[in-house]
């Protein structure tokens, strides 16, 4: 984290599963999601395995900033009167060999 915060560029990429890094961020988040009354609607299973070649640090910060300030949307959402549901999805979609 020190590095990505720093802007230093260490690439130590590898194939890794998007499934397991997005579980993990989920679960990080899973009491400030309840907190919020967030419904969490993952859309990824364990049927089609979604590799991706990245730095798993980096990838498991990016979700968590997208998680968190989606957290801090809709609960801005909520303060202002919105009504429900409120919901986070997340899913990945195939485009030519590519997701």
């Amino acid at each position: 984290l020190l590095n990505l915060a720093r802007g230093q560029q260490v690439s130590h990429q590898k194939e890794i599963s998007l499934k397991e890094v997005v579980d993990e961020v989920t679960q990080l988040l899973s009491h400030e999601l309840r907190k919020h009354q967030i419904d969490l609607r993952n859309d990824l299973n364990d049927q089609v395995k979604i590799m991706v070649k990245a730095e798993a640090q980096s990838l498991h910060q990016v979700l968590l900033n997208l998680m968190v300030n989606s957290i801090h949307a809709i609960s801005s959402a909520i303060q202002t009167g919105r009504q429900s549901p409120h919901f986070i999805r997340l899913f990945a979609e195939p485009k030519d060999q590519y997701w």
